[in-house]
């Protein structure tokens, strides 16, 4: 169960970033208001469109892993004395694929044009501002007033990664870990080159820094000395594959239904985990009793039933030294199709075909990450750590956190996910007096090998 508990925490952890690094050296600097929103601001751009891909993978590998485990065989009785129950523990182990631990990472970018700015030649206004210029003998920008300097510089820093990207003097790695992954990656962003994408931003061919008000030059220029050199993206969970145990009681039958229970309660887990809680409920119904004979071996050619499982997590934490507020719940629904061959005194063949669908919603209000607070001037690098605190590896931490004032304005990020799989799986059960055990392998995007041990009373 851990392991299926800690996979869930990675879907809201799109925005953790290792908290201490020796491989760089970070820039003394003052905090600058305009650069910290444009930080914030393009912090929110980074997640939004590689938060997807990166939390995809784990959305498949919790499907694959909760999806799983509902039947050992077919067979459910049409008729019985009295209700009779199964108690057991189910156990799910599967490989992550290579293919699951990358994805390639998107650095916002805008081209900055005419057309993006909603420029209108006949009045000379656009969308931060206005533009005075003559028409003849030749279109000539004469000044530029700005209505809205926070807006400009942005969709400015937009059109200077997207220039950058274009002409090769930005580059972003071909590869980062996705939240199965390993290893950490960045969006390098050298000062120098910021500066010269800044004042090679044209509108009408001209180059548009040239005619800005002196003001809003110094601004822009201030703001990019003071602009983080580099932005972080999201480190891997580095699972190389994934085990869970689930808890599972099955009661029946009433006309040849069996109802199926998974419960964890709300239970507080630690600081690493949080509060978590789990639960499920399935119907399973017999449709080989409207073709068999009767319940006894003898009377079965084979067995078959549908079920269907509808099931639901929610995890609440506290992640990291900037606080950030989880809070995910994800619905599950697995549809089944299941037949098993009963071979008396020996053992039970069974297999299934099964549609699987899974929705997460989270939501975090997060900080600015910390890394990017030390090269913003909103704490100090040093100051950070305790006296005597000695890091033996990048990413270790202080027990205690350092109460700054950092970054006081938390955004609030919403993010919904999904995946849906086709499964099919085989697998043997064995009946040893009011013992059951069984195994069975799954075919699907993450393969599953599964088996547990129910007892029957």
């Amino acid at each position: 169960m851990k392991k299926i508990i800690l996979t869930l925490i990675l879907i809201t952890l799109g925005l953790r970033i290792n908290c201490f690094s020796q491989e760089r050296t970070l820039p003394e600097v003052n905090p600058n208001p305009a650069t910290i929103d444009m930080a914030r601001m393009l912090g929110k751009d980074v997640f939004e469109i590689n938060g997807v891909p990166y939390l995809q993978p784990t959305v498949e590998v919790v499907n694959a892993t909760s999806n799983s485990r509902f039947y050992n065989k077919a067979f459910v009785p049409s008729k019985v004395d009295k209700p009779y129950f199964k108690v057991g523990i189910h156990g799910m182990y599967g490989v992550v694929p290579e293919e699951k631990k990358t994805y390639s990472p998107q650095l916002p970018n805008e081209e900055f044009s005419e057309k993006n700015l909603e420029f209108d030649p006949i009045t000379g206004k656009f969308k931060y501002g206005r533009i005075y210029y003559s028409i003849l003998p030749t279109p000539k920008i004469d000044s530029v007033s700005i209505s809205d300097p926070y807006g400009l510089f942005y969709t400015a820093l937009r059109g200077m990664f997207y220039n950058g990207l274009k002409d090769g003097s930005l580059k972003t790695p071909q590869f980062a870990p996705t939240s199965l992954g390993h290893g950490k990656v960045s969006f390098e962003l050298p000062p120098d080159t910021l500066k010269k994408l800044l004042q090679n931003l044209t509108i009408m061919g001209y180059k548009i820094y040239d005619y800005l008000p002196k003001e809003i030059q110094d601004s822009l220029t201030n703001m990019l000395k003071s602009f983080p050199a580099f932005f972080n993206l999201p480190e891997g969970g580095n699972l190389n594959y994934i085990f869970a145990m689930v808890p599972q009681i099955e009661i029946g039958s009433l006309y040849g239904t069996e109802l199926l229970l998974r419960f964890i309660p709300p239970v507080d887990m630690g600081k690493i985990i949080g509060e978590f809680a789990f639960w499920g409920v399935g119907l399973k119904h017999s449709i080989s009793q409207y073709f068999n004979e009767g319940d006894e071996p003898n009377q079965r050619y084979f067995d078959m039933a549908a079920q269907i499982v509808y099931q639901g997590t929610s995890l609440k934490n506290d992640i990291g030294v900037t606080n950030t507020k989880l809070e995910a719940n994800a619905t599950m629904l697995d549809f089944n199709i299941q037949v098993s061959k009963y071979f008396e005194d020996i053992i039970d063949v069974y297999s299934g075909f099964s549609y699987s669908f899974i929705e997460i919603s989270s939501k975090y209000v997060y900080y600015i990450p910390i890394e990017i607070q030390w090269q913003l001037g909103l704490i100090d690098k040093y100051s950070y750590t305790e006296p005597n605190f000695k890091p033996t590896k990048p990413g270790d931490l202080p027990d205690t956190q350092y109460n700054h004032p950092g970054d006081s304005a938390p955004q609030t990020a919403n993010v919904k996910l999904s995946d849906k799989a086709i499964k099919w799986n085989i697998g043997l059960s064995r009946d040893i007096g009011p013992v059951t055990i069984f195994v069975d392998y799954t075919l699907s995007k993450i393969n599953m090998l599964t088996g547990g041990i129910v007892y029957n009373f």
